[in-house]
Order: structure tokens, then C-alpha cells, then sequence
């Protein structure tokens, strides 16, 4: 057995039954005023308060008021039942539990919707209720004779002590005044309640507590004025009897009300809301201020109010946050007043209907959301889709902004339409061949669309038993990238291996005038400060005019000059305003209609163009020069090379010179030097020879010694020339004893700092070595110094060698062979040479060498 049938069990026969004998004996009563009247009252009130306590226990067993309401009318019954009898002791029982009915319905009010007391100024109101109902109702009983004023018809007092007039009087006033006070001060509260309550809770509220302060007020009425008007007191109380009853009726009245308001729950799902979702549960809960969330966000939730604005999931005071839930997927939530908490029925089938609601909403706009991005991705497709007919017939189309719109309708056949028939042919049997194997076809056809060739793709996809998509995109930049790439591949391998400049430039303006589909393309140098343009690359078609390699013409009027003087691409029609009557009277002899000018850089600055022409009336499509570019920096890219290999050559031929020099220089010093002063020994040898043949010992002994003289000369000039071509002390010990030498041998003072301690490679310490020595030679023939300065050092895996002098300065390395090839030696060992020289504040000579 449950715990409701429980108390239904317990409760409805023993209420019955006191509700019968209290009803029966009262109808019955003989000191009872209108005894039938009063019957009737006791019978509706205890029952009506009884039987809604039970139903208020079944459907929130939770819930105290309940209880409250059966304590209410269970105290009724017996109070009456006791106050009908007319035995002594159980009437002067009754009397003295008259007013306790008041207290339970004080506790009920208070405590009403929730059935628990919320402040403690409200249960001090109770427990004073209880205190006055109880001991302080029955303290006046000792001394009154007749408490209930019904003499001699009623019942003797059972607890009467002494007939006290003055007491009695005195303890029935304070206890009057006291009453009164107190059913004031419970009817303001009850006024102050349903005052400040919110809307939702003032929906809850007030039937119930307004009765029940009509109620108190009228019970305030008829004791108050118990002493000045007997007609009032009475007409009061019986009023309040009758209010009275309406307490338990308004409290049937608002369950029904929750009733129906979770019936209208699904009358509002099946209608649209006006308002929106939020103005549904609004109405649903009749709370104004309910709000809604929308959750988003995973795995951290967030929520958003209905405007979209992120809000925080916390219940402000007197309110209440209830989730919306849907198979255990958070949805969203509500936020209403506390009041609603009493109804959580009403509350758990709004939820649940919002999650409905919420959940379609949400599965209708990613419908929607999907509907959109679908219809995006067709329209952002660069392709244009046909549905066809075996036999040609146009069942859909599907434009594209990115192409020209088709010329044909639905409905129309391709057959009648004004494209190339071999292409419509083609189109037709590719789609009946898709249709036999079931499987995607592709193919691929030139078109013109606005004097423009286009490259095309078809695929061709079956979507029927006689019917076939063709979905068309528009391939032609892909196409044009391919043959760029392979042309730019085939330039960029002639570049790579060094190809010559001539072949290269012809290389250019074939792959470029093929590539545009131009008559004739050639790439043109300026020269001469830009006064005239020479022709270094061409290529033509076959039987169209044009100028050969390595024609000269000046620049003015030209489509050149404007590239020169803008630095950008430039194009020209024949018959166009601009045209310059140079340029006009060119074309018009070479047959040109149409002509395009690509600027062509090195080092930093315009070095030429690149021109590609049409003739006849054929004319370049827009944009057609953005094409070119890659060409242009690829013959950039040849231009610096060939400067670089001209460099290069010049570079080794004055190394090769210099080395010729060189040579020269030790066979004239070998020859006029050495070599003569051998042959002068040697004739004095001979001389010296015949002397002894004749027995001449003085002369002879004379003669030996001036050969032995010229012999120390001829040699000490050897040990010179030697040390000019590669001293022996440099392989020997190293740079720093080398350096230390030339300085000992130098005309003027020479400081040596940061000689190395360890040895350097073998072709870096020769070249530093002769690099402090070409440069000490020319400080002692030009710069007219006082001191040189000689610095070696490391720096970042380089070796540095400095010298410094305070000479006059103006060394000018174009107007001497020395330091060119001290430039040539070091630029051959992948290093650098520095000279900074200004007039007047001597000379510095840096090199750095790399030391791997």
C-alpha cells in the first residue's frame, strides 16, 4: 500500500465519522444558535477543508499544506462536536478548543503555497497564533460562569472556581484586545505577502491569502466589537463562517488551474507561437518575467538569451533556474520566479515542451543552415550543370555567375542551339555513353565566349534511364598554368645551362609568342641611354613581316618608351586614341593590329621589353600581359648571368695578364741582372785561366778576386729575385716571420699588430702576403707617408688583413695594375678587397679571405 492510499485509508473513515457525530449533535444541539444552519456550516467547512487537504497530500505528498488544511478541519469538527454536547466536561473542553481552528488556519496562511514557514516573523506569528488559542483562550475560564453567553441553555462550566465579575471582565477584555491586535497584525502580513510578491507568485497567492485575510479581518470584527454590539460580533462571525469556506474551494480552484495550464500545453505546441518560444512559456507558466537560454558550446556550456546575448546561468533572488532537457541532452534552460517551484508539475510538462520546441527549432535551422551551405557551394562552384535527354532535350540548368550565362532555355534542344556541331555531337555521345556504362565520363573542347578562347571540362554523370548531367566547368586557367610551366621550364633549363644570350632570347620570344598565341613576339634591349632599342630575341610565324635580330630603332613614339618611362606593362590597339603616330605608321607597315609591352629589369633598372603582336584584326584578350611576368624575370635572371660570365672572363684575362707580366718581368731582370754578371765571371774565369798559362800569378790573383766579387753580386740578386716571386721564409715559418721581414726591408717605419701565432692555409697566407707587400710598395711610391700600420686578424672563419697608412690618399685602383690584381688574387680565393682612400687622409686596403 502506498503512502497515499495510506492516508487515504486512515483519514476519510475517521473524518467521516467525527463529521457525522459533529454535524449530527450540533443539528441536534439544544443551546446552539440556528442549530441546523450551524450544522450545515461544520459539515462544509471541516469536510471541504479535509477533503482538500487529502487532494493537496496525493498530488504533493512533499508539500505540508496538506496536512495543514486536514489538521484545520479535523480541529473544527471536534471543536464543534465538543461545544454540541451537552455534557459538562466535554462542552467546557470544546469552549476551551474553540479558537483552535484559527491557530491551524494562521499556520496554513503563513505557510502557504510551500507549506513551510519562509521568515521568522512569520513563526513567531504562529507560535504567538498557538499560545492564544490555547492558554490564553482558556485563562478566563476559572472565573466566567458563562463563557460562551448561551445561559442557562448551555452546559454548566466544568473548571469554574469562583464567580469573579471584575476579573473576568478584565481577563475577557485583554484577551478581546490582544485577539484583535493579533488577527490585524496576521492580516497585514497576508496583504504584505500578496503586496510584494511577483506576478507569478501573486497568480499563486492571492485567492488563497486574500480569503484567508477577509477571514482574519472579519474574526478581528466580531471579537472587537463583542463589547459595544452584540448584532455586529454575530453578523461578523457568521460572515467569516462562510468566507471561511471559500479558503479550501480557492485552493481546489488553483490546482485546477495547474491543471489546465499543463492541459494548454499541448493545445500551444500544435499552434505557432506569435511572440516566440519565450513568450509560449511566458504564457504557459503566466510568469511575465520568465526568460529563456539557449545552450551552445561544448564541452564547457554557454548560454544565450533569445536576443543572442551571452548570458550567465546564475538564479538571481526570488528566482529559479529549471533545464530544458531532451533525452538527457541539454537544450537550454528557464529562469521564473520561485513561486513556480510549487507547481513542479506545471513546470516539468513546460520544460519538456519547450525541449520539443527547442530541439525542432534547432533541427529546423540546421535544415535551413544545411539547405543554405548547399545552395552556396553550387552557386560558388565555377561550373555551369546541364540535365539532358538522350535525345538533346535541356530537362534543368544551372547557372553560375563566374561563367556566360548558356544560350539555350529549359526545355530547349541542344541540337537547335548555335554551338559548334562536331562539339554538340561530341557532348551527345559521351552522355549516351555514361548512360550504357553507368559510370562517369569525362571529356574536354575548346570554346570562344566573348573573343575569348576558353578551355573546357565535361563530366558526365547518369541520373536516369535516359537522362544525364553534365556538369561544364571553366578549366582554362588550369590549361594556361600548364603551358606556362612548361615554357617557363624550358626557358629556365637554357638559362640553367648557360646557353647563350642569343639563344636564350630567342628561346624567350618564341615560348612567349606561343603562349599568347601572338603572330610574333621579340624581346628588345635599350641602349644608348635609352635613345634606341636594338632587337636581341624574335620569333615569328611563318609569312608574317617583321624586323630581324639586331635591328636598331629609335625610341620615341614607341610602345618601349612608355614601358620605359611608367615601368609597366602597356598595350596598344591599332586605331585607339593613343597610339603615337610613330608607333601608328610601324604598325601599319608591319600589319599589326594589336600589340602588347612587358618591361624587362636588371639590376635594378628597366633593361628591356618584351613585345608580342597580332595582325589582321585580331586583337590580345584583357589581362593578357599579367602572362608575361614570369617570362620577364627569367630573362632577367639571363641577363645578370651573361654580365656575370663577362665579368668572370675579364677577370681571368687580367689574371692572365698579369701573369704574362709577370713572366716578362723575371726574364728581363734574369736577363739584364744575374745573367750578365754570370757571363762577366765567367769571361774573367777564361781571362784568368790564360794569365796562368803564362805564369802571371799577381795579375792572376787580381783577376780572381774581382770574379769572386761579381759572383757575391750575382748572387745576392738572385736571393732577391727569388724573394720577389715567392720568399722563402712565407713557406718556411710562416706569415708573421714574412711579414716581419718585408717590414725590415720597407723605405719607412712599418707596425706589425695581431700577427697570427698559428699558421694559416697555404694559399691564404701567400695572398696576404702579397697583398701587405703590393701595398707597402705603393705606399713608398705614391702616398708620401710617414707610418704604415699592419693589422692581421680572424673574424667569423675569415682571415682580415688591414693596412693603414697617412699618406695623401687618392689611390684609384682602375689607374694601376697592382691592386687589380691583388682584387683578381683575392676574389680568386672567394674574398673581398676594400680600398678607401679619400684626398688628404690616406689610404686603408682591407681583405678578407676565407680561411677553409
Amino acid at each position: 500500500m502506498s503512502r497515499t492510499t495510506r492516508i487515504w485509508v486512515l483519514v476519510v473513515p475517521f473524518a467521516v465519522a467525527l463529521g457525522a457525530a459533529a454535524t449530527a449533535l450540533t443539528a441536534t444541539s439544544g443551546h446552539v444558535d440556528v442549530p441546523r444552519l450551524s450544522a450545515s456550516l461544520v459539515a462544509l467547512t471541516g469536510t471541504s477543508f479535509i477533503t482538500a487537504g487529502l487532494i493537496a497530500r496525493t498530488r504533493r505528498p512533499s508539500n505540508r499544506t496538506g496536512l495543514l488544511l486536514i489538521a484545520v478541519g479535523f480541529a473544527w469538527f471536534i471543536s464543534a462536536l465538543l461545544t454540541a454536547s451537552e455534557n459538562s466536561v466535554l462542552w467546557t473542553l470544546g469552549v476551551s478548543l474553540t479558537a483552535v481552528p484559527a491557530g491551524f488556519l494562521v499556520h496554513l496562511l503563513l505557510a502557504y503555497p510551500s507549506g513551510r514557514l519562509q521568515t521568522r516573523w512569520d513563526l513567531g506569528l504562529v507560535v504567538a497564533g498557538y499560545f492564544l488559542v490555547t492558554v490564553a483562550h482558556a485563562v478566563h475560564l476559572p472565573v466566567d460562569p458563562d463563557p460562551l453567553g448561551c445561559s442557562p441553555d448551555c452546559p454548566d462550566n466544568a473548571v469554574l472556581v469562583s464567580d469573579s465579575e471584575n476579573f473576568r471582565l478584565f481577563a475577557v477584555s485583554f484577551i478581546q484586545l490582544v485577539a484583535v491586535v493579533y488577527l490585524l497584525l496576521v492580516v497585514m502580513r497576508l496583504v504584505g505577502r500578496w503586496k510584494h510578491a511577483s506576478p507569478a507568485a501573486r497568480r499563486v497567492l492571492a485567492p488563497v491569502l486574500l480569503a484567508g485575510a477577509a477571514t482574519m479581518l472579519l474574526f478581528a470584527v466580531s471579537v472587537g466589537s463583542q463589547p459595544f454590539s452584540e448584532t455586529v460580533a454575530v453578523a461578523a462571525g457568521w460572515i467569516a463562517s462562510i468566507v471561511l469556506i471559500e479558503v479550501p474551494f480557492l485552493f481546489l480552484w488553483g490546482l485546477l488551474q495547474s491543471r489546465l495550464a499543463r492541459a494548454d500545453i499541448s493545445r500551444a505546441l500544435a499552434e505557432e507561437p506569435a511572440g516566440g518560444v519565450q513568450e509560449r512559456i511566458r504564457e504557459l507558466l503566466r510568469d511575465p518575467t520568465a526568460e529563456l537560454f539557449y545552450e551552445y558550446g561544448q564541452p564547457h556550456p554557454r548560454y544565450l538569451d533569445v536576443d543572442g546575448r551571452p548570458r550567465v546561468l546564475i538564479a538571481e533572488a526570488g528566482r529559479t533556474i529549471t533545464l530544458v532537457e531532451r533525452q538527457g541532452r541539454s537544450l537550454g534552460a528557464i529562469a521564473h520566479d520561485d513561486a513556480l517551484l510549487e507547481e513542479p508539475e506545471l513546470l516539468q510538462q513546460v520544460a519538456a515542451a519547450v525541449a520539443l520546441e527547442v530541439e525542432r527549432d534547432q533541427n529546423l535551422r540546421a535544415l535551413q543552415a544545411s539547405e543554405r551551405r548547399s545552395r552556396a557551394l553550387l552557386d560558388a562552384l565555377p561550373d555551369k550543370m546541364f540535365r539532358l535527354r538522350a535525345d538533346g532535350v535541356i530537362l534543368d540548368l544551372q547557372e553560375n555567375d563566374q561563367m556566360s550565362p548558356a544560350r539555350m532555355t529549359v526545355g530547349s534542344n541542344v541540337y537547335d542551339g548555335d554551338g559548334r556541331p562536331e562539339i554538340t555531337n561530341r557532348v551527345m555521345a559521351v552522355g549516351r555513353q555514361a548512360l550504357a556504362t553507368g559510370e562517369l565520363q569525362t571529356m574536354e573542347w575548346d570554346g570562344e565566349i566573348g573573343g575569348e578562347l576558353l578551355h573546357l571540362e565535361g563530366r558526365f554523370i547518369p541520373s536516369g534511364e535516359d537522362e544525364f548531367y553534365v556538369v561544364v566547368r571553366d578549366v582554362t586557367k588550369r590549361k594556361r598554368q600548364e603551358l606556362e610551366k612548361a615554357a617557363l621550364h624550358r626557358v629556365a633549363l637554357a638559362v640553367a645551362s648557360e646557353a647563350p644570350s642569343a639563344q636564350v632570347f630567342d628561346l624567350v620570344a618564341e615560348e612567349v609568342g606561343r603562349l599568347l598565341g601572338s603572330h610574333s613576339a621579340h624581346l628588345i634591349r635599350y641602349e644608348n641611354n635609352a635613345s634606341e632599342a636594338v632587337i636581341v630575341g624574335a620569333w615569328r610565324k611563318e609569312g608574317i613581316p617583321g624586323w630581324p635580330v639586331g635591328r636598331r630603332y629609335p625610341m620615341q613614339g614607341t610602345a618601349s618608351e612608355v614601358v620605359l618611362q611608367t615601368g609597366e606593362p602597356v598595350r596598344r590597339d591599332r586605331g585607339e586614341s593613343n597610339v603615337p603616330p610613330e608607333l601608328a605608321a610601324v604598325m601599319q607597315e608591319l600589319g599589326i593590329n594589336s600589340l602588347v609591352a612587358v618591361p624587362v629589369t636588371g639590376a635594378g633598372q628597366i633593361w628591356g621589353s618584351v613585345v608580342a603582336s597580332l595582325t589582321g584584326t585580331e586583337s590580345f584578350p584583357p589581362r593578357v600581359e599579367q602572362r608575361i611576368a614570369a617570362f620577364t624575370q627569367l630573362v632577367s635572371l639571363a641577363v645578370a648571368n651573361e654580365e656575370a660570365r663577362e665579368q668572370l672572363a675579364s677577370s681571368r684575362a687580367r689574371l692572365v695578364s698579369a701573369s704574362d707580366k709577370e713572366r716578362r718581368r723575371l726574364e728581363r731582370n734574369l736577363h739584364d741582372g744575374a745573367q750578365q754578371r754570370l757571363v762577366s765571371v765567367s769571361v774573367a774565369l777564361r781571362l784568368a785561366e790564360a794569365k796562368l798559362q803564362k805564369a802571371r800569378a799577381e795579375e792572376a790573383a787580381d783577376l780572381m778576386a774581382e770574379a769572386n766579387a761579381e759572383l757575391g753580386l750575382a748572387l745576392e740578386e738572385l736571393r732577391e729575385l727569388a724573394r720577389g716571386i715567392h720568399p722563402a721564409v712565407l713557406t718556411e715559418r710562416g706569415l708573421g716571420p714574412a711579414l716581419a721581414s718585408l717590414a725590415d726591408r720597407a723605405p719607412l717605419p712599418v707596425s706589425l699588430e695581431g700577427l697570427p701565432g698559428d699558421r694559416l692555409p697555404g694559399r691564404v697566407e701567400a695572398a696576404a702576403y702579397y697583398v701587405v707587400s703590393e701595398a707597402l710598395a705603393n705606399v713608398a711610391k705614391y702616398a708620401h707617408a710617414s707610418a704604415v700600420t699592419v693589422r692581421i686578424g680572424r673574424q667569423d672563419g675569415r682571415a682580415v688583413i688591414e693596412v693603414l697608412d697617412d699618406g695623401v690618399g687618392g689611390a684609384n685602383p682602375r689607374l694601376g695594375s697592382g691592386l687589380n690584381g691583388l682584387t683578381d688574387r683575392v676574389e680568386a680565393l672567394d674574398g673581398e678587397l676594400r680600398i678607401v682612400s679619400p684626398p688628404g687622409q690616406g689610404t686603408a686596403i682591407r681583405a678578407e679571405i676565407p680561411c677553409q
